[in-house]
């Protein structure tokens, strides 16, 4: 994503501690050198919404490793001119247990992201993976693949 003549690179950071997820953001003014964007994380899962740090042993996993944060799909939004990134996250829906689901955030300058909510949860299986969003013919759609643990 290009703004101000500068590239976004966001990628899935992971924490050496225990393989928790969430978004970074890496800057560019050349395509060529990159500096790590110095305020750490741009984005962790909501806990009200999604499985996130505070609320990840509730479930008993022990870990925040099954906290999902990643695969980051940013597009601007033409008519408002703000930014939506799209994820892959947890979710309690009411399930036997947390679900894959596809999450958005909103910004309006790339780095502080707010107004999470769920827009996609699959019907059976809770793996989620391989996303795209786009619009055309002015509709916007929402394509992924859902898998069963990865079988």
């Amino acid at each position: 994503m290009t703004k101000d003549d500068k590239h976004y690179l966001f990628y899935t950071m992971r924490r050496r501690c225990d393989g928790g997820q969430r978004i970074g953001l890496t800057l560019s003014e050349d395509l060529k050198t990159f500096s790590r964007y110095e305020g750490g994380a741009v984005l962790e899962p909501d806990p009200q919404i999604l499985l996130g740090y505070e609320n990840a042993g509730k479930y008993g996993f022990g870990s925040a490793a099954f906290v999902d944060c990643r695969d980051f799909l940013v597009i601007k939004n033409k008519k408002d001119g703000l930014y939506y990134g799209y994820f892959a996250a947890a979710a309690d829906i009411g399930r036997r247990a947390p679900v894959g689901v596809i999450a958005v955030a909103v910004s309006d300058d790339l780095i502080n992201w707010r107004d999470q909510s769920i827009v996609f949860v699959p019907r059976q299986n809770g793996v989620i993976e391989a996303m795209d969003v786009f619009e055309f013919e002015g509709k916007w759609y929402l394509t992924v693949l859902c898998g069963n643990i990865y079988s």
